[in-house]
């Protein structure tokens, strides 16, 4: 996904998610907002690294699919 926004799905039981994007450097500032009501992942933690940033579900992987919103500073 090579925008500097958009919104990545978690599937059932997916514990992180590797995402791919040009916009993205180690040096860069993630936010990602769970945006479904799952009980089991309510929040998001995000690592970047060079073209990738990867986000893992907390504090459990979801009970159904979940979606995440992302914006890249």
């Amino acid at each position: 996904i090579n925008t500097i926004a958009g919104r990545v799905n978690f599937a059932t039981a997916m514990a992180s998610l590797s995402v791919s994007n040009k916009f993205v450097t180690p040096n860069s500032i993630i936010n990602a907002t769970v945006v479904t009501n799952d009980a089991s992942m309510y929040a998001a933690i995000v690592s970047a690294g060079n073209n990738a940033f990867i986000v893992t579900a907390k504090p459990a992987a979801p009970a159904g699919e979940t979606v995440v919103n992302f914006t890249i500073f």
